[in-house]
């Protein structure tokens, strides 16, 4: 995945080059060559979603030019607010830089080949504040390159750390799928939904067991949590336009009939970092009804309950849901869709749905090809089908957050003649805890070495995480996609011891599919299709 700075250079580099080539076309008398109409109807947005944190957002138009830069903030609510502008076209000449621009640079922190140069930046406090004691100032004057801002563009702490972040948990996200998945019958996890359960442990964590799980996780805990809200409300911002539906919802239920006391502290920051729902009970029939009802609601019904019934031993239960319905961008119409074969890992053809589409985004690496179909807003499918004599256990084998990454950055704009399945699954897995110890999460899993002091006390018991239960739903049909995930942490107590070419890729066979956030290009499920 490309750093800030890394993607301003290249949409310079691009910029430079589609100047030459229309200089060099006016110099031979020929003239510009107009871009085709289904590029001119395009532009592509990079930028970032963290609600309350500046940002920059650089447009690029559709003849591949620096159009202009917005500059803005995205308030508590997830909702952009662009500071006022002063639009200035781009000229690829002010690539020769004179000494004015020199010192313009200097006097604005910005250096000599254009790029911003940060001063300050530092995290947020410990309180998950978004305000940086240091924020990093890039001033940009009338001379400098895009649209001016009226004033300073800021960029907390907290904004560098949500990028990092992401990059961290595309990287985990990545890891547990890998791990979880199924070549043998269609499988999906929602990792996100993991990874928000286990970050919930993860804050009644001390000593070694909350080191293991910073380390697995690749942040300390603090900065998990500014993440993991600030990720949360950006992902709920987007149920706004009521085309698209994300629910993130997490709860903690404790044991009181057994006698533990959760730490005060503790129930306060789950409040604040992860809006959970707290509830004491007595761990009984009425207490499973209570968890199961919470999970039916949270993921609109797609997932009926988590669990059958609770043990007097049980201390705890911590749980996250997670809930997506959207449309296609553009839905596919009745004859579209054509009853094919689908050929199965084994080599057997079933009848399947098939849906046809033309899309505009082509992906490969080296072991596969793919596309991306949009959602009406914000989300894409992805789907990485493997090379033929290549089976998706063998490419699940080496994939890891920087071949997804990878991948999803090999990006060919092409006129990508798609063919998939229309197709319900349902899956359910208790391997997370093996899966996490494979990781490096270990003692939170052990009687003896776990340390969760920080979550409660249970009558000088010591704490530990016995059992997780992960659940996935998925529909795909004609007019988008409905999924949903919901994950169980159960915690016992016990004494101490551009379109240029054309493709085709037919989903006809097993492959591999995600759903990611396309900010943040983090999967919020990861499955396989495999036709079983």
């Amino acid at each position: 995945m490309k750093t800030r700075e890394e993607f301003i250079k290249s949409v310079f580099a691009k910029a430079e080059k589609r100047k030459a080539e229309e200089t060099a076309a006016a110099a031979a008398g020929i003239g510009a060559k107009s871009a085709p109409a289904s590029r001119r109807k395009r532009f592509k947005i990079a930028g970032g979603i963290a609600a309350a944190a500046a940002c920059v957002m650089i447009a690029v138009g559709s003849s591949g030019v620096l159009d202009k830069i917005i500059a803005g903030t995205f308030e508590p609510s997830g909702e952009f607010v662009a500071l006022p502008m002063v639009d200035a076209p781009y000229d690829a000449n002010a690539g020769d830089v004179s000494e004015n621009d020199m010192n313009a640079a200097e006097n604005n922190n910005v250096n000599a080949s254009g790029d911003v140069k940060e001063t300050g930046g530092k995290a947020g406090n410990e309180a998950g504040d978004l305000t940086a004691e240091t924020p990093a100032t890039h001033e940009l004057c009338d001379d400098d390159w895009g649209a001016v801002p009226s004033k300073s563009i800021t960029h907390s702490g907290a904004y560098d750390s949500y990028l990092y972040g992401g990059e961290q948990m595309q990287n985990v996200s990545v890891e547990i799928f890998k791990q979880a998945a199924s070549s043998k019958k269609n499988s999906m996890v929602s990792p996100i939904s993991v990874i928000m359960a286990m970050g919930m442990v993860e804050n009644g964590a001390a000593g070694d067991t909350k080191t293991q799980m910073e380390k697995t996780f690749g942040m300390k805990t603090d900065d998990m949590n500014v993440w993991v809200k600030e990720w949360s409300a950006a992902q709920e911002s987007k149920s706004d336009n009521r085309k698209t539906k994300i629910n993130i919802a997490n709860a903690f239920w404790y044991n009181e009939a057994a006698g533990f006391k959760p730490d005060a502290a503790y129930k306060k920051l789950l409040k604040k970092s992860f809006d959970a729902k707290i509830k004491g009970g007595n761990f009984d029939d009425a207490t499973v009804n209570q968890i199961n009802k919470w999970v039916d609601k949270q993921t609109d019904g797609m997932i009926k309950k988590l669990v059958d019934r609770l043990n007097p031993s049980d201390m705890t239960v911590l749980a996250n849901a997670v809930a997506f319905q959207d449309k296609w961008a553009e839905p596919y119409e009745k004859f579209q869709v054509k009853k094919e074969n689908f050929t199965l890992e084994n080599g057997k053809k079933k009848k399947m749905n098939m849906m046809y589409s033309t899309e505009d985004t082509f992906l490969r690496d080296k072991l596969a090809t793919g596309f991306t179909k949009p959602y009406q807003s914000g989300y894409r499918f992805v789907a990485i089908l493997p090379n033929e004599g290549i089976s998706v256990k063998e490419y699940l084998a080496q994939m890891d957050g920087d071949s997804f990454a990878a991948f999803l950055n090999s990006g060919e704009e092409a006129a990508v003649h798609a063919v998939m399945p229309s197709f319900k699954s349902e899956y359910s897995t208790d391997a997370m805890v093996s899966i996490l110890k494979k990781m490096g999460i270990k003692d939170v899993f052990s009687s003896a070495d776990a340390d969760l002091s920080k979550m409660g006390t249970a009558n000088g018991e010591n704490l530990f995480v016995s059992d997780i239960i992960h659940k996935t739903f998925i529909e795909v049909d004609r007019e988008g996609t409905k999924a949903a995930a919901v994950t169980g942490v159960f915690v016992k107590a016990t004494s101490m011891p551009v379109p240029l070419n054309e493709y085709t890729v037919r989903l006809d066979r097993p492959y591999i599919y995600a759903i990611i956030d396309e900010n943040t290009q983090i999967p919020v499920f990861m499955g396989t299709m495999v036709g079983v």
